[in-house]
């Protein structure tokens, strides 16, 4: 049998209109605070440096499943930039959970959720967490620079253009082998 696998780079943008499938071996969403700000900072560095080249993410490796891609590897990082677009009001992609049916209701309407949403879901509490981080991060950004505006239309774009995943497609591996 050909292996038919494939490693590319592929922008934010490039994403936003796919389906995301998060198969029932996947954990829940984790992601402290300390891993969104380092996200966050490290995009708004290279920024700040320019953005010149690219800003490249950890691998996601999916599974081509049809209408939609089965994350194998990276849903941590999806989950976040589907966040951040939220809380910068732009398109996202669609994450589907297998096992946690309510996450994806969750997520579509994050910027709605209140804390009382979210006290008896682990997942929900994170996604809570990361989400007011984010909103906390702009409100930063738009109270600290002269130029809060374009300096977000530019992160936008920079987020949706420059900051690519390493894109690992497979249809080898064995995901809990």
């Amino acid at each position: 049998m050909e292996n038919k696998s494939s490693l590319e780079i592929r922008n934010i943008k490039e994403l936003l209109d796919m389906r995301f499938f998060i198969p029932r071996y996947q954990r829940g969403y984790r992601w402290t605070i300390q891993q969104v700000k380092d996200l966050l900072e490290d995009i708004e560095e290279f920024c700040e440096k320019g953005a010149k080249g690219i800003y490249c993410l950890q691998p996601l490796v999916v599974k081509d499943n049809g209408d939609m891609w089965e994350v194998i590897d990276g849903q941590q990082r999806l989950t976040t930039i589907n966040i951040i677009l939220s809380c910068l009001s732009k398109s996202k992609f669609k994450l589907l959970y297998q096992t946690r049916d309510k996450s994806s209701e969750f997520l579509e309407n994050i910027l709605n959720k209140s804390e009382e949403d979210a006290k008896d879901n682990i997942d929900f509490y994170h996604m809570l967490k990361a989400r007011d981080y984010v909103l906390n991060w702009i409100k930063r950004i738009q109270n600290k620079k002269s130029q809060a505006e374009s300096y977000l239309h530019f992160f936008i774009d920079v987020l949706l253009t420059k900051v690519k995943f390493i894109w690992y497609n497979t249809d080898t591996q064995d995901p809990i082998a």
